[in-house]
Formats: structure tokens, sequence, C-alpha cells
């Protein structure tokens, strides 16, 4: 599966939850009304048996070295991503370059958000990094710099925080990390200031 999109969410049992959303091929999508993009969703106590079960949900494999997006809910953040983090450590196939955020409010709506131009709402918030890094300082982070940021003792990890509003992707919040818990939220003029 090409152009993988990750968000994992903390269940109300304390379970791990990840949003896999994928582009499917254009052959599969027989030129109808149907969405170029499918979101699937698992559940597991832990990253390994929510991925295992994800695994189970599609013909094709998720290819993890596709992933070009990881977004944690505000209450996996504030929980800790230790445990995620050093799941995707461990994959040798993840790149090091895969965009990471924190979603400012629910993942379900971020992900239903229906760009105007077709693109998966995921590809959509990637295009939104990429207009907002050549006009404003919007904090932007890779995967390997948030690894870094948290294992350097005198750094704080920052992460941008992805929010919606009607029909488009909004950016401008932070997500400021003590240790691997989100431990507060910056607003835009204290973000851009």
């Amino acid at each position: 599966m090409e152009s993988q999109r990750a968000k994992i969410k903390k269940t109300e049992n304390g379970n791990l939850k990840i949003y896999a959303q994928v582009g499917r091929p254009s052959q599969s999508n027989g030129g109808g009304e149907q969405p170029v993009f499918q979101t699937m969703t698992a559940e597991g106590r832990d990253m390994s048996e929510s991925v295992a079960k994800l695994f189970l949900k599609s013909t094709k494999i998720p290819d993890l070295s596709h992933l070009q997006l990881l977004i944690f809910s505000k209450e996996v953040a504030a929980g800790g991503i230790q445990e995620v983090l050093d799941y995707l450590r461990r994959d040798f196939s993840i790149r090091e370059n895969i965009r990471v955020a924190v979603a400012g409010g629910n993942i379900e709506e971020l992900l239903k958000i229906e760009e105007k131009l077709g693109n998966q709402p995921a590809l959509a918030i990637i295009n939104q990094f990429l207009i907002n890094t050549q006009r404003s300082t919007v904090v932007q982070a890779e995967f390997k710099d948030l690894v870094s940021h948290l294992l350097e003792p005198d750094l704080q990890a920052v992460l941008p925080m992805i929010g919606a509003s009607e029909d488009r992707f909004t950016l401008g919040e932070s997500a400021v990390f003590a240790g691997y818990k989100m431990a507060a939220t910056l607003d835009m003029p204290e973000t851009l200031g």
C-alpha cells in the first residue's frame, strides 16, 4: 500500500487505536465517485497488537516504509509517546523524514475533512506543512528530530498541532514536551513569536 499516514489515539478502555489512510490504486477506483483513499482502523493493547490487527484488515500488506505522516492524539501525547516511538524506532523500514504532529482536535474529524482538490486528508495536511514552511515560522518536526530532541536532556521536543476549520486544516499552535509527555500547548502568537 502506498502513501500511508498513521494517526494514533487512546480509547476509553486504554487500548491504542491506530488509523491508517492509504491511497487506492487508480484501477480499483473504477472511475466512480468513490474516494481515492481508504481509512483503516485497528485497536490493540499496545502498538504491536494494533499494527498486527491492521495487517488483517487489508488484502495488501501495509508497508511502513511508505509512512509519510504520523499524528498523535492529544491524549496519547499527554500520556506519553515512548511506547509508540520505541516500536517505530525498531522498525528499520521507517524513514526518518516522516512528518510528526499532534492533533489539536478529534482525529476522526480531521480524517473526514474533504479537501477541495480531492486529496486524501493526510496528503492535504502534508501540503499545508509545505505551504506554511515557505511563508511562516510554523513549527515543523520530522521523526528523526523528535527522537533526537527527546533523547537530549537539555532539549524539549516541540511538535506542530494540526487543527481543522470548516473545509481546511490549520497550523499555528504547538505542543511542548517534557520528556515523552506533552506538557503544554502554545497558541499561535506564542508559537510565531
